[in-house]
């Protein structure tokens, strides 16, 4: 929870939001990981279970509260979760920036999602609740942004 307090002591010490924004861009994106990890922890048992319950039906859409409810979900949607927590943080004015969800998939091999934050100061922000990896692109070794970038490296 320090991580949480420390902007706000800036905050109320008068330094300028350009000062803060990091601090608080930290504390925001801390308290989504707890919050995925709190109401939907990965976990393919529960995938199943409501797969047996009738829940999920091919290609048809489904509430992410049946998933909340039933506490927990698997990459895909975690991911939506996540993305759906920072577009209402955006349009709330907390966050600025453009969320996206990423997703790979090679055949026989993996399939895996996470969501992208590119913010508007330039930083490029990867948020996979599956792997519990909340980082700056810039920030991750070679191979992980060749994963998570985009052609291009970013």
């Amino acid at each position: 929870r320090m991580v949480y307090d420390r902007w706000l002591e800036r905050l109320q010490a008068g330094k300028p939001a350009s000062e803060v924004r990091d601090d608080l861009r930290i504390a925001i994106i801390s308290r989504i990981a707890e919050l995925v990890e709190d109401h939907m922890p990965y976990d393919e048992q529960v995938v199943k279970r409501l797969d047996k319950q009738g829940f999920l039906r091919p290609d048809e859409a489904i509430d992410l509260d049946v998933f909340l409810a039933a506490k927990g979900g698997v990459c895909r949607h975690q991911v939506c979760f996540v993305g759906a927590v920072l577009e209402r943080l955006i349009d709330a004015g907390w966050l600025r920036g453009k969320v996206s969800l990423e997703r790979k998939f090679v055949s026989g091999w993996f399939s895996h999602a996470w969501v992208r934050l590119e913010c508007t100061d330039g930083d490029v922000v990867v948020l996979d609740p599956a792997q519990r990896r909340y980082a700056a692109l810039a920030a991750l070794d070679p191979g992980s942004r060749m994963l998570y970038g985009r052609v291009g490296g970013t």
